[in-house]
């Protein structure tokens, strides 16, 4: 049976105590390090738009009754909070690895992180941050996928300015928050290193004339 001490009282733990504990950890250890940074690879943060089921409880509201997300700098440093929960998440992590405590099951860590947090918060405030304010501001699971795809992400929504005609609906639609006609004004792709993009395509469907794609962007026909 394997062993372990509490580095705290260096008493020693019982074996189902140490098997719950290094269970876990392989676990995260492989899904942190290895399975998203894959993922966020070939699909930025599409997690976010495809799968995460907070997400998509924020958005069991329908679009027509959600605000568009808040645009500028202030609601800008408001999506630095992910990363200091992110911080904290890993704090926490830490110290159940090192003292074998086991938070999960106890009903005020589901009462605060499942219910509140994850739950009764993000929909309650949908109506003025809209469906993806989860993601957006405090998911730390998104934090992590936007600092591994600043370095290795290879998303890409391609942008073709001649097509632009400047109605303002791709950045009026965005839920996160992005500015999508300055980019195709400047004729500059979005990516992971320029923008917190989850790649969930409302601005190319709400684009009229399709000045928006996922990958690269087509190359110029010589004449």
């Amino acid at each position: 049976a394997m062993k372990g001490l509490n580095v705290w009282s260096h008493q020693p733990l019982p074996p189902e105590a140490v098997a719950a504990t290094v269970k876990p950890f392989l676990y995260c250890v492989i899904l942190a390090f290895v399975f998203i940074p894959v993922f966020v690879y070939f699909l930025g943060k599409r997690y976010c738009s495809w799968i995460c089921s907070c997400g998509g409880l924020g958005e069991t509201l329908g679009d027509s009754f959600r605000k568009y997300a808040p645009k500028g700098w202030r609601a800008k440093d408001h999506e630095n909070a992910g990363v200091w929960v992110l911080i904290s998440n890993v704090l926490v992590f830490g110290y159940v690895i090192l003292t074998g405590v086991d938070i999960a099951t106890r009903g005020w860590y589901t009462d605060i992180v499942d219910v509140w947090l994850a739950g009764i918060i993000p929909v309650a405030i949908t109506f003025f941050y809209s469906g993806k304010v989860w993601r957006r501001m405090w998911c730390p699971l998104a934090a992590y996928m936007g600092l591994i795809g600043k370095a290795i992400s290879r998303f890409r929504l391609a942008v073709n300015k001649s097509k632009c005609i400047g109605c303002y609906e791709c950045t009026r639609s965005c839920q996160i928050g992005i500015d999508v006609m300055q980019f195709v004004q400047k004729d500059e792709d979005i990516t992971m290193k320029n923008t917190s993009c989850i790649g969930c395509g409302v601005c190319i469907f709400t684009c009229p004339m399709k000045a928006l794609k996922f990958g690269k962007r087509e190359k110029a026909i010589a004449a």
